[in-house]
């Protein structure tokens, strides 16, 4: 089973309401943020976990249950 990790941040993003500028902070710009999102690009793993941070997601047992979800 592959994971669209891209997807997963997609799907949080807008059930808690964020935007694309307000998710992608300083880590991303928004344009490669939606390109992520649509599994268009790739992006680092430190630069998702900033994204994460941005989505006030900080603990790894969260990151764990939002994968478990998808």
């Amino acid at each position: 089973m592959e994971i669209n990790f891209g997807e997963i941040i997609k799907q949080i993003r807008e059930e808690r309401g964020f935007t694309l500028k307000e998710a992608a902070g300083t880590a991303i710009s928004p344009n490669n943020l939606s390109k992520f999102e649509k599994g268009i690009t790739t992006i680092k793993v430190d630069t998702y976990y900033k994204i994460l941070e941005n989505l006030k997601i900080y603990e790894p047992n969260d990151i764990t249950m939002l994968l478990m979800r998808y």
